[in-house]
């Protein structure tokens, strides 16, 4: 199971020349902090910042261990990083290249977001420090800033006192943490300041156009680590990238080349790695290996830009045979157009190779980026390795199913994508007021579901019990709640509750986590309509007229019948809402003509 950390920024700074020119490298990773507590300390920070360092001094690209510094844990305070910073500032001349790279936490300050900030071992790195710091380099010194951040979206904004729990609760949906963009604006005030004293020192010194930036996501997503690869994903593609990343033919990689093929090969759809002013990234990093041929290491279709269109028909229909690779290829993305209200069944098939495939659903915004809305695994492990995804479309829209590997042994697998539309029942669906038992979840496992809301609704109420165990309840409103979540539940036991007052329509997730192992719950989902009063009620021969007072934006019918009872024991039900109308507030229904006793419902139909 991949594992994410909410933490901050990782950059380092990189510069090229021509083959004399001075080669310069600060690697800082921090995995322990004297004023976070140990509960979030990291894991693959120091990694990441060791294996940097060592993959630049090897590959030729003209870093000398002398000219290096690694600061890891304790010895990564922010007085020793500014010092090795100001050292290099004061050795390197134009033509020079500098590399800075720091992996740690980092965040921004409280609500305010005045500074945003990298951590250091013992304190906040902020950017007008940062900055100030960056800004002493000479004009013509190649400066390459990439920022591996384990968390941009901002978790560590001040507040000690509250715990990380508190923190997620009420932290803002994106909090903004470009670290990039906000140091070239404090670079470039602090040069317009530095102008009106001394044009001549300006001249000297870098401008923020001289720094060519990466950072592993966008400033409000997350970047994630796994335990499998014992790195963040973006600095393990960039090591990667030393082998495989030479897409000129030349036998070497610039640091662009380095980012292009890192920045296609992050495992998650929400961690996009952005750059910056990539003339200065095209400096030259070391000799890197040529992409080899074949369908295993085509990774065009590993984002959902480079989706593979496909159009679901009555009939089920299947591709051709797919190669997947564990170490580069990570997935393939396939867009569907749905419509609203429809089933679509997808399913693997043919899978031959060390392993089998699992498969996710994303909806896709402009606003909102790729948003997970379905899964699926094993149909019946570990007797059928398949998957199969049922899913009734929300909307009518284009969602893209990404399909990918989980490998047992071995590092290639191939299969075949099954697709039709057609399906009962969507695969996570709760039904309203319908229980559902929830046969086990594994500690720190998971079982997702998902329930329709309608418009109109005054209450949402989410129950779990029963069973042994203590699970917790997570919930999200549009989106399944495994990082984030709207709304939680975690008392001892499985017996947890949620109330949701007025809750927006459409797709609600809900989460039962195991926070210990547990089995044999039973969750329900209930929404209640909002609701319509009758109020100053008259009627003549012909009409009956009467104010409906809707609560929260209901949305009622008007339903009319005789007062006689037919065959079977229940009124014969007519819809009059065509037929209704509304004169100064009051809906003015006609009458059946000769029908004494007529029954008016409104919202719906009664059953005698």
């Amino acid at each position: 199971m991949n594992k994410f950390l909410r933490v901050g920024l990782v950059g380092f700074f990189l510069f090229s020349a021509a083959a004399s020119a001075a080669h310069f490298g600060l690697f800082v990773g921090l995995n322990e902090y004297s004023y976070i507590s140990s509960d979030n300390w990291l894991n693959y920070c120091v990694p990441d910042a060791g294996a940097m360092r060592t993959n630049l001094l090897d590959q030729g690209g003209g870093w000398v261990a002398s000219n290096t510094t690694l600061l890891v844990n304790s010895a990564g305070s922010k007085t020793a990083i500014r010092a090795a910073l100001s050292n290099y500032a004061a050795k390197a001349v134009s033509g020079d290249v500098v590399v800075y790279f720091h992996s740690s936490h980092g965040g921004n300050d409280d609500v305010t977001q005045a500074n945003v900030y990298l951590c250091s071992y013992n304190a906040d790195y902020t950017e007008d420090e940062l900055a100030t710091d960056l800004s002493a380099f000479k004009t013509g010194v190649k400066m390459i800033v990439i920022v591996d951040a384990c968390h941009s979206g901002g978790l560590f904004y001040e507040t000690a006192a509250k715990s990380l729990d508190e923190k997620e609760l009420v932290r803002q949906a994106a909090r903004d943490w470009n670290l990039a963009e906000r140091v070239t604006a404090r670079m470039t005030d602090l040069r317009a300041i530095r102008l009106k004293t001394s044009r001549r020192l300006v001249a000297k010194l870098i401008a923020p156009e001289e720094i060519g930036w990466m950072t592993a996501c966008a400033y409000d997503q997350y970047s994630y680590e796994d335990d499998s690869i014992a790195h963040g994903w973006f600095t393990y593609r960039l090591l990667q990238g030393f082998d495989y990343g030479d897409t000129g033919g030349d036998g070497w990689a610039s640091f662009q080349e380095l980012f292009d093929f890192a920045a296609v090969r992050i495992p998650y759809p929400d961690q996009v790695p952005k750059d910056f002013n990539p003339t200065i990234l095209a400096t030259l990093a070391g000799t890197a290996g040529a992409l080899p041929a074949g369908d295993a290491w085509d990774y065009a279709d590993n984002a959902i830009e480079g989706a593979t269109s496909l159009a679901p028909s009555g009939s089920v229909q299947t591709t051709a045979a797919h190669a997947l690779r564990l170490d580069l290829d990570e997935s393939d993305f396939f867009a569907f157009p749905v419509r609203k209200g429809v089933c679509y069944t997808f399913r693997s098939t043919n899978t031959v190779g060390g392993g089998d495939v699992d498969v996710e659903l994303y909806s896709y915004s402009a606003e909102a980026g790729a948003t997970l809305i379905r899964y699926a695994f094993d149909v019946d492990y570990p007797a059928n390795l398949e998957f199969e995804l049922v899913y009734k479309a929300i909307a009518t829209d284009t969602v893209y199913l990404r399909v990918k590997p989980y490998f047992d042994a071995g590092t290639n697998l191939t299969y075949q994508l099954a697709y039709s539309i057609g399906g009962t029942v969507d695969s996570m669906a709760l039904l309203n007021g319908i229980p559902t038992n929830i046969a086990s979840v594994a500690q720190d496992g998971y079982k997702d579901f998902v329930f329709a809301v309608p418009p109109g609704q005054t209450n949402l109420a989410i129950a779990m019990s029963g069973g042994t165990g203590d699970a917790d309840l997570y919930v999200g409103a549009g989106y399944i709640p495994l990082s984030a979540y709207d709304y939680v539940s975690w008392s001892a036991g499985n017996d947890e509750w949620i109330s949701i007052t007025n809750p927006a329509p459409g797709e609600w997730f809900i989460e039962a986590y195991g926070y210990e192992a547990s089995s044999n719950m039973t969750l329900v989902a209930t929404c209640t309509p909002g609701a319509a009063t009758i109020a100053s009620a008259s009627n003549s021969a012909t009409n009956a007229t009467f104010s409906v007072d809707l609560t929260n934006g209901a949305r009622v019918s008007i339903y009319s019948a005789t007062n006689l009872l037919p065959a079977g024991g229940h009124l014969t039900w007519t819809l009059r809402s065509n037929a209704a109308t509304v004169v100064n507030g009051q809906v003015a229904l006609p009458l059946f003509t000769n029908v004494p006793g007529q029954i008016i419902s409104v919202g719906k139909p009664l059953d005698f």
